[in-house]
């Protein structure tokens, strides 16, 4: 293990530059329904969209297949927010959604205007997770309950969750349905061009807030003092007690162990390595209430 404490310093104009290097974040997409994990989503986009001064866009997806399901005879199905099942015709459901839409955008204004961020409302109907692809291809950031979209499968990663987790070309900010801490925020870095990512994102956060942070330095293969000169190089100026944590095992279970014992209130790790499409990493967030900001 490798311990270490940064003092706070008041960066000069020359080093704050040097926290805001990297790829800006214009965009903050952030996928609503009815579930608490998607209310969360959107306090936690709000946040952001403050922190990196970016515009909020909400989504709400008229789901094609509950269409098509209640234009058959005798459809019943799962309430949207009860769980009960009901008999549903297809008049219903366009109510539902146009009922649901209304409560969304609503809940947006709030959340935007409390943050003093500009906002944009948008609703598509069509599949959800090819609908949230293709919207999401103009945003920088996703941010997603884990339980959003599932029909109540409340042990499990939402459908569209999974989706995102498999393949997509956007960071996603993934939040649980419970209420997180909001320190300290942790980044798992090796040294990876995917972690660089991850490090500068972070770098842009601690800009412009104060929070305690810890970074987990995966030393496979590159030795924890390279690694952490690295990150000193870029975090040297923010102005946060920043430790320093060495993992020596790039195995799975390793690194999500590593992550439960910080409790971290949120996580920042590239989306490129094999370690965020394994099952320890889901189980991770299935079981430990944090939010995971999953950086390309």
């Amino acid at each position: 293990m490798v311990g270490a404490v940064v003092k706070m310093a008041i960066p000069t104009p020359e080093s704050s530059r040097s926290l805001l290097d990297g790829p800006e974040v214009h965009r903050i997409l952030v996928a609503l329904d009815s579930s608490r994990s998607s209310l969360r989503a959107l306090g936690a986009a709000a946040e952001m969209a403050r922190t990196l001064q970016a515009e909020i866009e909400g989504l709400f997806i008229e789901d094609e297949e509950l269409v098509r399901l209640a234009a058959l005879p005798f459809s019943r199905q799962v309430g949207f927010t009860c769980g009960g099942e009901t008999s549903v015709d297809s008049d219903a459901v366009e109510r539902q959604f146009r009922l649901l839409a209304r409560q969304a955008q609503a809940a947006l204004a709030r959340a935007a205007d409390a943050a003093s961020v500009p906002w944009r409302f948008t609703v598509r109907r069509g599949l959800v997770r090819e609908t949230l692809t293709r919207v999401a291809s103009d945003s920088d950031i996703v941010s997603l309950g884990h339980h959003g979209w599932s029909g109540g499968l409340r042990r499990h990663l939402g459908s569209s969750a999974r989706g995102l987790l498999a393949g997509f070309h956007r960071s996603v900010l993934l939040l649980p349905d419970e209420q997180v801490a909001t320190s300290p925020l942790l980044l798992v870095y090796d040294g990876s061009q995917g972690a660089e990512q991850a490090l500068q994102l972070v770098a842009r956060l601690l800009a412009s807030r104060q929070v305690d942070s810890v970074v987990i330095l995966v030393s496979d293969p590159t030795p924890a003092a390279d690694l952490k000169a690295r990150v000193e190089g870029r975090l040297s100026s923010a102005q946060t007690r920043l430790r320093y944590v060495e993992v020596k095992s790039r195995d799975h279970q390793v690194l999500a162990d590593a992550v439960r014992a910080v409790r971290p209130g949120l996580c920042v790790v590239s989306a490129e390595g094999d370690w965020v499409r394994s099952d320890a990493f889901r189980q991770l967030l299935l079981d430990t209430p944090f939010a995971a900001l999953l950086v390309r």
